[in-house]
């Protein structure tokens, strides 16, 4: 499609496009659209526009409310900000409406909750401030709230409990205080999930969510909730997936998660929970299970789930015990003492103390005549001091030259990060890969125009004299001008399409979309990072190889408190790499998300142990603390 202005004068077209009375569907995502919506923008019978993916600015213009037949308005992924005027209240049959992935940075405003049969509302991945209106409680027909990743403060209200016909709802990533109301209860209908996770919500969990009865991931992580986990959660019959890590938590784990027959991931590490690992959790179908970082005591249970586990789901927590812990082995208990035994030793103890002084005696005789025997014989026998060598011999460049036949590619011995990360120590690995990812998020987010580098590998990667690392060799990178807004909500367009559609990069570095036929995309650059990540610590999926030995080796090594920290910066780099390397690119965090969360890591090693070491990527990595 071609408009006027290189299609960033929309005007003339929709100004045409009224006249198309028979047209109900218009979709015009990814077609590279720029400019402003136009006032001219009016049909009377459509009923689906979809423009995301495109370069629209500025405002939505009050004559938006001309589309009076619109069910579907779609503009996700653009530059949209400014207000949202008033006129939307009078599209009365929408029934979807997409805003996320722009630059609105307003309150959310109250007119909203005049749409009286919207069903979905997607106002995520914006900067969408202040309390969320209570108007949205009005919306008795709405089934899908997404408010995520937006700066929204306040209370949750209790308006918003009243939209009982709730299927999903997501308020993750703001900052939220208080508590969550009771009135949960009044959403029993919910069927998806309820993610509140990473705010500033306080208090005990609220009880009230065992009355969800047919939901299926709850997650509360990244608070400040406090108190027990209630047995009552069992009443969650078809729940998949529970994550509470990353709060204050505190008394034993309930055994009557056992009877969550649908539950497939548990995370709850991070805590202050107590007592023993319920043997219930492995009679059900528990594939992930995250336990780190609490007060945890006793023996790892056997079967099912802790079958597949590895030793990094019980990190953290100094009183368990069985092969997946710190300490493999369980104290036994002994049952021998009976009173035949126990006379029998009785016996044999009073005699060792009535014999004990007396051999105590012949052998201290025996010992100052051996001493006396040796001060005479053995004072020349002292073996000789050893020479120490003080001068080292200087090669010259000249003495170099020769010997490696004028620096003969044949005779070099390793490439790129010289002969493998076993010669690095850890904080020369984590400094490397924040490094790297410093590099690559400068050109993915604060380049004027962006770069996708297209074959990021270790041997790209040049170390100068003091260790910093650089990202070298843009041979096959492509420049690209960026259509969303961020938070990983970015489509690319081409400036230059000679490795357009072709298969780039090295082998083992290459992200699967790319052999699909995806376009490329900023995440390709992620995917490699996540494997040189791996790489850096000799990650290969198994139980027994799940980091390079000499890590392992130099942490036990250190002392407690030490070793304590490598263990959370090996888990942390290792989660970091599975997460940047995940099949969907979506899911995938940016080079933003994994620099800033290296350069945290990065001085905590050096020291920074004041607070606890909180990953920003939701990675369940802590010390001593929530």
């Amino acid at each position: 499609m071609r408009s006027h202005g290189n299609n960033t004068d929309l005007g003339p077209f929709f100004a045409k496009f009224r006249n198309c009375t028979g047209l109900m569907e218009l979709d015009l995502s990814g077609m590279g659209l720029g400019g402003r919506l136009p006032g001219s923008i009016d049909h009377p019978n459509l009923k689906m526009l979809e423009m995301q993916d495109n370069h629209i600015f500025e405002h939505i213009p009050p004559e938006i409310s001309n589309l009076s037949n619109i069910r579907m308005l779609s503009l996700w992924s653009n530059f949209l900000n400014g207000t949202i005027a008033v006129e939307f209240s009078l599209l009365l049959r929408l029934e979807s409406l997409f805003l996320s992935c722009n630059l609105f940075n307003i309150r959310i405003p109250s007119t909203l909750g005049k749409l009286p049969h919207l069903g979905l509302l997607d106002l995520s991945n914006n900067s969408f401030n202040g309390e969320i209106p209570a108007s949205l409680g009005d919306l008795i027909l709405l089934q899908s709230l997404f408010l995520n990743n937006n700066l929204l403060s306040g209370t949750i209200p209790l308006e918003l409990f009243k939209c009982s016909n709730l299927y999903m709802l997501d308020l993750s990533h703001n900052k939220l205080a208080g508590r969550i109301p009771p009135e949960l209860i009044e959403m029993s209908e919910i069927r998806g999930f309820i993610n509140v996770s990473h705010n500033f919500l306080e208090g005990p969990l609220p009880i009230e969510l065992s009355k969800l009865e047919r939901i299926v991931e709850i997650d509360l992580s990244s608070n400040n909730f406090s108190g027990n986990i209630f047995p009552q959660i069992s009443s969650c019959m078809t729940v998949k997936m529970i994550n509470f890590s990353h709060n204050s938590l505190e008394g034993q784990l309930p055994e009557s998660l056992g009877d969550l027959k649908n539950l497939e991931s548990l995370v709850i590490s991070s805590n202050n929970i107590a007592g023993n690992v319920p043997m219930s959790l492995s009679k059900i179908n528990l594939t992930f299970l995250n336990l780190s970082f609490n007060n945890f005591e006793g023996k790892i249970p056997s079967g099912g789930v802790f079958d597949s586990a590895t030793y990094m789901s019980f990190l953290g927590n100094p009183h368990l015990c069985g092969v997946k812990s710190s300490r493999p082995s369980c104290p036994q208990k002994k049952h021998w003492f009976r009173s035949c035994t126990f006379w029998v030793i009785f016996t044999i103890v009073r005699a060792v103390s009535l014999l004990l002084p007396a051999l105590c005696c012949v052998n201290g005789i025996r010992h100052i005549k051996l001493m006396v025997s040796s001060r005479k014989n053995g004072r020349s026998r002292n073996p000789p001091t050893p020479e120490i060598m003080h001068n080292f011999p200087r090669i010259t460049h000249k003495e170099l030259s020769n010997a490696t036949g004028g620096f003969n590619d044949q005779n070099v011995v390793g490439t790129g990060l010289g002969s493998g990360p076993s010669d690095l120590s850890l904080i020369q690995r984590v400094r490397i890969c924040s490094d790297i990812a410093e590099g690559m998020a400068c050109l993915h987010h604060h380049s004027p125009v962006r770069v996708i580098h297209h074959d990021l590998k270790p041997s790209n990667v040049l170390l100068q004299d003091d260790m910093t690392a650089l990202v070298s060799d843009f041979g096959i990178a492509r420049l690209v001008r960026t259509v969303g807004a961020g938070n990983g909500c970015e489509a690319i367009g081409n400036m230059g399409n000679s490795t357009a559609n072709m298969l780039i990069g090295s082998v083992g570095y290459i992200p699967p979309e790319y052999g699909f036929g995806s376009s490329a995309s900023i995440q390709g650059d992620v995917y490699s990072f996540g494997v040189i990540v791996l790489e850096m610590n000799h990650y290969h999926g198994r139980v027994d190889k799940v980091v390079d030995s000499s890590l392992i080796r130099a942490s036990l090594e250190q002392p407690p408190e030490v070793k304590r920290m490598w263990e959370v910066a090996i888990v942390e780099l290792i989660e970091l790499g599975i997460l940047c390397t995940q099949e969907t690119p979506s899911t995938r965090p940016t080079m933003l998300d994994a620099a800033n969360d290296l350069d945290r890591l990065k001085q905590y090693l050096n020291g920074d142990t004041a607070t606890a070491f909180h990953s920003s990527l939701g990675i369940p990595s802590s010390i001593g603390g929530n």
